[in-house]
């Protein structure tokens, strides 16, 4: 079994064997020029990437410039908490996107709200966000109509 089945399979056991007895597998990409912690991110498998991440590159990019930030930023946020301190967070991809607009076209409000502060927009954002969550929330007040 190879580094990206592990992830794929989520098994954690064959994962750290890999990782014993070749840990730069940790840096190899597969067809689409993922590494096993892209896959990991895409899974949202916080231990896996609390295993591959001391051993990758959380800068590389896959052939469409997605980084790893970005995969996590669509939904997981324990993820992106683990990548935030090592990734660059205004990183786009091949469409120009950020891992906060990842982040928002998935709806993941803890996302969105973890990449903010690390974004030239996000003071920007913060009273934009600010405004969408309290119309958003639900109101206890009685209704007027």
């Amino acid at each position: 079994m190879d580094i990206f089945t592990a992830v794929e399979r989520k098994n954690l056991r064959e994962l750290k064997r890999i990782l014993k007895h070749d840990p730069l597998s940790a840096r190899r990409t597969d067809c689409w020029g993922r590494t096993a912690l892209m896959l990991a991110c895409v899974e949202g498998e916080e231990e896996f990437v609390r295993l591959l991440l001391p051993l990758s590159d959380p800068q590389a990019s896959d052939r469409d410039g997605e980084t790893a930030l970005m995969l996590a930023s669509f939904g997981h946020p324990g993820c992106v908490e683990l990548l935030l301190p090592v990734s660059d967070a205004h990183a786009q991809d091949g469409d120009g996107w950020t891992a906060l607009m990842w982040a928002a076209s998935s709806g993941s409000q803890r996302c969105i709200e973890l990449l903010l502060p690390h974004s030239d927009a996000g003071a920007a954002f913060l009273g934009l966000g600010k405004a969408l969550t309290d119309k958003a929330a639900p109101s206890s007040a009685p209704s007027t109509d």
